[in-house]
């Protein structure tokens, strides 16, 4: 028998406001915005910033003259804004430095970059509770101000910006002349008391405090990578981690961002790289660009340095932040003003509706053929083939069950599953190439995986199970690949099988995908963690046609399906609004005697 686990935790999802879309013109911190910004239609919206000892100077004495002024010009221009305070480096009070030296919280210290002037900097860690509480009561006073200015679209938050509004982790392991002698930028941290924990504990806390203090805003949070060193689940845990805590409480109103576009930027399919994170975290993504293009002599934007075309860097930027599902691009001022047929061109391809951008959004299919045991993975970019690499070869009486993110690097694993000794295996993949293997726990008689997804907001894939003999469903909660605990879900109708698990009505909280093959009906049931509640029927797929599971083509936020027909071979996919049919594209043709193992 299956343990059983009935206690899962609640999901409260808010309204979710419009994410902006399109050009946002950032302005630097305290710097009046220009005349032929306000004017420019291809502008959308105005960034703005200033520090929090510039709007905090003193506790409890707030200075909001900037905000209200820029705010008032852009709503005379018809533009919204972003609004954020940067609480890092020499934007931190004195007085808050000071509270927290008194309450006898450690500190951290750093070297500003280059460009800053390179001076060491020292503050109190991101964890600091007086740190914490201080910035509580900011926010608090922040909201209050703008939380019903119409004119604000988004405000940002951070809470690892060592240097800036930006998320800044210092993490070098080289002896680098800060006292204490011979300590580096990591050890530091680990003599602060420095646990992934805790970080991920003061990220919760600022983003719900931001949420508390902006119910009608989308809130956005830059992220980035830390290090294995200071956190061994992965360089990416620490983000992925408070995002998707957060997207479990409050939905798409947390925008993940990261200020960090260029030409540089990864292509898609994605190898590997901090990229994958931020794309897979679509649909509500956004960003800065790291550095302007007009004028700037050093190519930092271009992929190839000097000497670059300051057009050209800029358009291929604005290009990836499309093929990213990006919301909108905060571009420098100087590129508002030294570039605007650049600019134009922005406003038109950011302004698409999700849909329109279907093209631009990354998908696979997961192949495998029974005889041979050969597996490949398809990319497609919308439903058209994009990129195909060979996967590995799986061991006699092993097969492919499905595919979920199982170490959090962004790149897909094979849940595999052993139907003679009941075992389950995963192997770790990046871009398709095998890299390691783990055992998963054995499942009991009669029980087969269907797929491996998040069901309790770890950010972590749990087993799906189904039991064709019973009709009974059940969820597996895992830590890595090791079984924590188990619940039932619900049992499933005479005919009816379990293709696939993902959230369709955003309430956090992934629901079941149905089909039944004789009628070839499809059908979602709504899921509260494992407990149902509720049903309609989706779209009837024609003869011939089976369905393989959900998965989200277009980046629109809205799962769709992937339909396959094994006499012809052909795939297509099905895009839908909720349960309801909206459009199909054809998708590529499998090759003889492989199937789809995972949409």
């Amino acid at each position: 028998m299956l343990p059983l686990f009935v206690v899962l935790p609640c999901r409260v999802i808010a309204g979710v406001p419009t994410i902006p879309r399109g050009v946002f013109a950032l302005i630097k911190s305290g710097a009046p915005t220009g005349s032929s910004v306000l004017s420019n239609p291809d502008v959308d919206g105005i960034s703005l910033r200033e520090g929090w000892d510039a709007v905090n100077p003193s506790e409890d004495v707030y200075d909001w003259s900037y905000f209200d002024a820029e705010i008032t010009k852009a709503k005379n221009a018809g533009k919204t804004v972003l609004i954020r305070v940067s609480d890092g480096g020499k934007s931190l009070p004195d007085w808050v430095r000071a509270a927290s030296a008194a309450a006898g919280e450690p500190t951290f210290s750093f070297y500003e970059t280059s460009a800053q002037g390179g001076a060491v900097i020292t503050e109190p860690v991101f964890w600091a509770p007086t740190l914490l509480a201080k910035k509580a009561k900011l926010v608090a006073a922040f909201g209050a101000r703008y939380d019903s200015n119409s004119t604000v679209a988004i405000v940002t938050c951070q809470f690892a910006g060592a240097r800036n509004d930006d998320w800044n982790m210092p993490h070098g392991t080289t002896v680098d002349g800060i006292a204490p002698t011979d300590s580096s930028e990591t050890s530091r941290w680990l003599a602060a008391g420095y646990t992934t924990v805790k970080m991920i504990d003061a990220g919760n806390q600022i983003i719900n405090n931001t949420m508390a203090a902006f119910p009608s805003k989308p809130v956005g949070l830059a992220i980035g990578r830390t290090s294995d060193a200071l956190d061994p689940q992965g360089v990416d845990y620490v983000a992925e981690t408070v995002i998707n805590t957060a997207r479990a409480k409050w939905g798409n109103r947390m925008v993940a961002t990261h200020n960090n576009m260029s030409e540089k930027a990864t292509p898609l399919p994605l190898p590997g790289s901090f990229w994958s994170l931020i794309y897979d975290l679509r649909p509500a993504v956004g960003g800065q660009m790291l550095w302007f293009s007009y004028g700037d002599s050093t190519c930092r934007n271009a992929e190839n340095g000097v000497p670059c075309d300051a057009a050209t860097v800029l358009t291929n930027s604005v290009e990836r932040a499309y093929e990213y599902g990006w919301n909108y691009l905060e571009i420098y001022n100087a590129d508002i003003v030294g570039l605007p047929s650049v600019i134009h061109y922005a406003h038109g391809l950011l302004a698409q509706s999700s849909v329109t951008r279907a093209s631009a959004v990354f998908t696979y299919y997961a192949l495998s053929n029974p005889s041979t045991r050969q597996t490949a993975l398809w990319y497609l970019r919308g439903p058209s083939f994009a990129q195909g690499v060979t996967g590995p070869t799986l061991p006699a009486g092993w097969a492919l069950a499905n595919t979920a993110d199982f170490n959090s690097d962004g790149h897909p694993d094979y849940l595999l599953f052993n139907s003679g000794t009941r075992q389950t295996g995963i192997w770790y993949l990046n871009n398709g190439a095998f890299v390691a293997s783990a055992f998963g726990p054995t499942l009991p008689a009669g029980w087969v995986p269907v797929t491996a997804v998040d069901f309790n907001g770890d950010s972590k894939p749990d087993y799906v199970l189904f039991n064709p003999n019973t009709r009974q469903t059940a969820i597996w909660y895992l830590n890595g690949t090791t079984y924590v605990s188990g619940s039932y879900g619900p049992t499933l109708p005479s005919d009816w099988t379990l293709t696939g698990a993902t959230d369709f009505n955003g309430d956090g909280s992934p629901d079941y995908v149905l089909f039944n093959p004789n009628t070839r009906q499809t059908a979602i049931w709504y899921l509260n963690g494992g407990s149902f509640t509720g049903s309609v029927l989706g779209p009837t797929p024609p003869a011939g046609w089976i369905l393989n599971g959900p998965v989200d083509f277009n980046g629109d936020g809205k799962p769709d399906y992937v339909l396959s027909n094994p006499s012809t071979r052909q795939t297509a996919i099905w895009f839908l609004n909720g349960a309801t049919f909206a459009s199909s594209a054809f998708g590529p043709t499998l090759p003889v005697n492989f199937s789809i193992s995972s949409p």
